[in-house]
């Protein structure tokens, strides 16, 4: 696995990593992981107990790469935001969300999400490349 310099993943789950290993297997490359333990976030954020990483796999879209995760048995959670290439994944409890954005959301300044805003740059490639907003 692959991580950005800035991300803390040295305390990840064994769970949580086995999953991540399972991803590189299927597709035969590195998973990159943009964001691992974090805390700060929402309180009860699994970033903040190393049971979740938000991840990208090089060459792979958000959409397939979130499907074949639904498919392994140790996934909890599997979110897509406005980004066409990283999903989260957990080992919490199962459940799906997407966070679309649009121009809607472009003209303001970035798309709401659980976590903040979606920076306008990534709102506006959204927008772009015809995603709608999620309620």
């Amino acid at each position: 696995m692959l991580q950005t310099n800035s991300v803390e993943t040295a305390c990840l789950k064994p769970e949580l990593v086995d999953i991540l290993r399972q991803v590189e297997k299927h597709y035969g490359r590195k998973v990159v992981i943009t964001s691992g333990f974090r805390d700060r976030g929402r309180q009860g954020s699994l970033h903040r107990q190393c049971a979740a990483a938000d991840i990208e796999v090089p060459g792979v879209d958000a959409a397939s790469l979130a499907n074949y995760s639904r498919t392994l048995p140790a996934v909890g959670g599997v979110g897509t935001y406005c980004h066409p290439h990283m999903i989260h994944l957990d080992i919490g409890a199962p459940r799906d969300w997407k966070y679309g954005c649009g121009s809607f959301f472009a003209m303001r300044g970035g798309a709401p999400g659980k976590w903040g805003k979606v920076p306008s740059a990534l709102a506006r490639m959204s927008a772009a490349q015809g995603a709608t907003s999620a309620e």
